[in-house]
């Protein structure tokens, strides 16, 4: 599961893979993709996610959810699924920028990398320094958009891109900009001020390094 933080927000990709999804076509009500572990909403999935399926044998197509428990995801109307038992390895992805799940309003960005001071007595008056590479942070301000489980993400591994400019279908002339780095959610502080949206922030620390990547072709 992916949490993408972008200029005005956060977007959740996910690609989960599992033996135990089954599809059900359930005409006249709405089709339905079922999970017997039941870890549908703890692997990102939402309402409104645009959703990829591959792996199966008679269901591998994009399409809308229009709500999500842990078992069972239900499709939009006029989405349609085959009936089809679990036991394959399913592969469900969100299909191109994903959910939207947060409101950015600032974020503070630190890649980690520093120096050391590696004077010695015979190097004065003189400083030598050697840079130094320690865990990047990012502090993201914001607003919850969706009821995604977001207290089950205290912890947990993620990949996350900060973008600083942000293009749907990225291109030479319009390209996606952004800071991409593994890392984890080891706080969700909470402001309440009066008469104002209730915020809550993201404290991340990063495993291994903050990359930044200039993007020209499409996702």
């Amino acid at each position: 599961m992916k949490a993408f933080g972008g200029l005005g927000g956060a977007f959740l990709i996910i690609s989960y893979t599992s033996d135990k999804i089954s599809f059900h076509e359930n005409t006249p009500s709405a089709d339905t993709i079922e999970d017997s572990d039941g870890l549908l909403r703890q692997k990102g999935l939402m309402p409104g996610m645009s959703l990829t399926i591959s792996g199966s044998s008679l269901n591998d197509k994009t399409v809308t959810l229009d709500t999500v428990t842990d078992a069972v995801a239900t499709l939009i109307a006029g989405d349609d699924l085959t009936d089809e038992s679990e036991g394959a390895s399913v592969t469900l992805t969100s299909a191109s920028m994903g959910a939207q799940i947060m409101g950015f309003r600032n974020i503070a960005l630190d890649d980690g990398i520093g120096s050391e001071d590696t004077t010695c007595y015979e190097d004065y008056p003189y400083e030598k320094h050697e840079v130094s590479f320690q865990n990047w942070t990012a502090n993201p301000d914001g607003f919850w958009m969706t009821e995604a489980l977001k207290h089950q993400w205290m912890g947990q591994e993620f990949t996350f891109r900060f973008f600083v400019r942000r293009s749907s279908s990225p291109s030479a002339s319009d390209p996606a900009v952004y800071y991409q780095g593994n890392g984890k959610v080891h706080g969700l502080p909470v402001s309440i001020p009066l008469k104002e949206m209730v915020k809550q922030s993201l404290n991340i620390v990063g495993n291994g390094a903050l990359s930044l990547t200039v993007k020209t072709t499409a996702w």
